[in-house]
């Protein structure tokens, strides 16, 4: 019979796929004219986003007033509107959950949060899911909680790393390791948003990797806090997740296009 065959072929082709990608992802491997680790390790400390602006480069192509560029000093685009992440650095993704150019997907967009100017790298999302990803009538899959939160922070990470290092784009970053707590459940047509932070920055060896914590709740305001009117005069926003997730760098840039 041909299923022990077809089931050779398919270790096989397993590890050939990772040796392939272990072999052109590696922490040090140069990747166009952005700066692989062994290009930072050569960068000039005192490099700015003005420079970077000055020889041409797009420093802030999302054109966000918190982006480090613009708290810096470097002009936005005039006329034009603030675009999310996704759109500014990978706009051919076909990420389930926040490509573009998915027919079906989620279509999580971020931007840089504006709630806390001392932290211009915060990202936040909003997203409504909808009834076809029930996993119980009345109740949005924890799988797709779970997609969310990790796909939304790995962008939080590989910006994180972009803001500090002065890079024009955002690294690859990729999950090491991710937990949760579900809070609350999730009934499908519910607009929610996803905060992300990322507390902590291991950047002094390869890999790089960065820590962050994440929320996902109720869109339209500030978990415990009360509304515009005043304090208390309106519920808590609902908190649906909490989590925190550990990202790892595997590539110079998430996208090259």
């Amino acid at each position: 019979g041909t299923g022990p065959v077809r089931g050779v072929v398919a270790r096989d082709a397993l590890r050939g796929r990772l040796a392939t990608w272990n072999f052109h992802f590696q922490p040090a491997s140069p990747c166009r004219g952005y700066a692989s680790s062994a290009d930072e390790g050569d960068k000039d400390d005192d490099s700015t986003w003005e420079e970077l602006q000055a020889a041409g480069i797009p420093v802030n192509p999302c054109n966000s007033p918190q982006h480090p560029a613009a708290l810096a000093g470097v002009p936005l685009a005039a006329g034009e509107m603030n675009k999310s992440i996704q759109e500014s650095y990978d706009a051919h993704s076909l990420c389930f959950v926040c490509g573009n150019a998915h027919p079906d997907g989620l279509n999580l967009k971020s931007f840089r949060s504006e709630e806390d100017s001392e932290h211009p790298s915060d990202l936040r999302s909003v997203v409504t899911v909808s009834d076809n990803y029930q996993g119980l009538p009345g109740i949005v899959s924890t799988g797709i909680l779970d997609s969310l939160m990790i796909c939304h922070g790995s962008w939080q990470a590989g910006i994180a790393l972009m803001d500090k290092a002065i890079l024009p784009r955002p690294p690859l970053t990729l999950t090491k390791s991710f937990s949760v707590q579900i809070q609350n459940r999730l009934p499908p047509g519910t607009k929610v948003e996803i905060i992300t932070r990322a507390i902590d920055i291991e950047d002094k060896r390869e890999p790089y990797s960065v820590k962050v914590t994440m929320e996902l709740r109720e869109a339209g305001g500030i978990a415990g806090r009360g509304g515009a009117g005043g304090a208390g005069d309106e519920a808590e926003v609902v908190v649906f997740a909490a989590g925190e997730a550990v990202y790892q760098k595997v590539g110079a840039v998430r996208s090259m296009w």
